[in-house]
């Protein structure tokens, strides 16, 4: 199979990748240009059916629901290494928390094992490891 077919198979709609977010996951997205806009403007519309959701990223170029507006408190939660004026805004609210950035303890991708579910990030050749939660 080509690479072209892999990918056409495994694109889904904004839609399904919702109807994949569970109560407690991680959701780890890219940065920047790497935003994955489309899924964060429309985070907010499960918030009936899940709670406790992390959101780790940094450096979102926009304002999105999920964090901005405090009804989502206790549904999502963003944590960010860096925070843009709308998380400094939202993070009295309680739906922004800071994370502290760790370049110490990393692992090989492979060795990854169940978090994070989703990866939003766009892959680089480059890029071999992850930063590993802080004990």
């Amino acid at each position: 199979m080509n690479f072209k077919e892999l990918y056409r198979r495994k694109v889904v709609s904004v839609e399904e990748a919702l109807q994949e977010i569970k109560s407690g996951q991680e959701l780890v997205c890219g940065l920047v240009a790497c935003e994955p806009v489309t899924l964060l403007r429309h985070l907010h519309t499960i918030r009936d059916r899940v709670e406790d959701v992390s959101v780790v990223t940094a450096l979102l170029m926009n304002e999105y629901d999920f964090f901005i507006n405090t009804e989502m408190q206790g549904h999502f939660l963003m944590n960010s290494w860096f925070y843009t004026g709308g998380a400094r805004k939202a993070h009295p609210q309680g739906t922004v928390s800071y994370i502290r950035w760790n370049f110490i303890v990393v692992l090989p991708v492979g060795q990854l094992i169940a978090s994070p579910m989703f990866s939003w990030a766009v892959p680089r050749p480059w890029i071999n490891m992850v930063s590993c939660p802080y004990p």
